[in-house]
């Protein structure tokens, strides 16, 4: 049986003083030990979206059909984002306005919807400003998707999504990097220790 509640309640801490240096790809694998067969599966499928091999109209159609519901959210807004990103170049560059859009059918939410409020961040002429700015409205959105699950996978789910945007700042600027790892696990733990009042 999975211990949802002790793998929140380990995540690591950090040091302000002193960074550890985070080895996030060790963080995601101590969870992925701890979970059952059938959500280490979930994990895994869920991981193959952060490899750019696997990405593509088919590993969209999978994870839609997914039983699990973050999971769908998730790439759902994940290739929103990414057709949005590639609108934005086409009309920058002049190029067809299709070229490069991965198109499914016409089910599930539409993706205006999806990425309303995303023009404004890709008119950014900051690269990192507004590369942050892309990164801070996923976490919204994760915390959108995740924010009735406590104790399950999709909480699970939720924080390795966010890790992993934590994993790609410590690569750009390490020290911020690590500074949103600190934000996110002492959010994760306020919410954690919240709800687990409320549930005594």
């Amino acid at each position: 049986m999975n211990n949802y509640e002790y793998i929140v309640a380990s995540l690591p801490v950090v040091n302000q003083d002193n960074p550890s240096g985070l080895d996030v790809d060790a963080i995601i694998e101590e969870i992925r030990e701890q979970l059952s067969s059938s959500d280490r599966s979930l994990l895994d499928l869920f991981l193959k979206g952060y490899d750019q091999d696997s990405l593509g109209r088919d590993f969209y159609l999978q994870t839609r059909s997914s039983g699990n519901r973050f999971i769908r959210d998730f790439f759902n807004l994940d290739l929103a984002v990414r057709n949005a990103r590639v609108a934005y170049i086409n009309s920058s560059l002049g190029r067809p306005e299709s070229q490069d859009i991965v198109i499914l059918d016409e089910e599930g939410q539409a993706e205006e919807e999806i990425c309303s409020g995303l023009d404004e961040i890709l008119r950014d002429s900051d690269i990192l400003r507004k590369e942050r700015a892309m990164d801070n409205y996923i976490f919204a959105r994760i915390d959108e998707m995740s924010c009735f699950d406590l104790f399950n996978l999709n909480f699970i789910l939720a924080t390795v999504a966010k890790l992993k945007i934590v994993q790609r700042w410590i690569k750009l600027d390490p020290v911020e990097g690590e500074k949103m790892f600190r934000e996110m696990v002492g959010r994760i733990r306020s919410t954690y220790d919240n709800k687990k009042q409320h549930y005594i």
